[in-house]
């Protein structure tokens, strides 16, 4: 190989950044637009429910409450 042309390849090899900085780069980027979206997306306050304050209600008004979810995963 000519001497012009070994100065050239490792010319070539010097400029530019190494793959793996350019992979983690990206790779970084994606994992902060990620946890952007996600913060974005997410509610700031819990939804509430309105409670009509009059009308025929039964028991005390500050009585703690018993949510039971259930659910069939067929």
């Amino acid at each position: 190989m000519s001497p012009r042309r070994s100065a050239l390849k490792k010319q070539e090899k010097q400029s530019g950044l190494p793959t793996w900085a350019i992979v983690v780069g990206i790779s970084a980027l994606v994992v902060i637009a990620a946890g952007v979206l996600f913060v974005v997306q997410t509610p700031a306050v819990a939804p509430t429910v309105d409670v009509a304050k009059a009308g025929n209600m039964k028991g005390e008004a500050n009585a703690p409450v018993e949510i039971i979810e259930v659910s069939d995963f067929q």
